[in-house]
């Protein structure tokens, strides 16, 4: 049992990096899905047009 102290060192760092790597790749993902639908719906504006 001498790695369970390792594992307490890590965890507390480990978990809000994972949650925070989580949080970037949402927001990037978003920001993609955005990015995508503008310019569809620009393109688009520009059909009618």
């Amino acid at each position: 049992m001498k790695s369970a102290p390792i594992y307490q060192c890590i965890l507390p760092v480990f978990v809000p990096v994972v949650t925070t790597a989580h949080c970037i790749f949402f927001l990037l993902h978003a920001a993609v899905v955005a990015l995508v639908i503008s310019v569809v719906s620009h393109e688009i504006i520009n059909l009618i047009n």
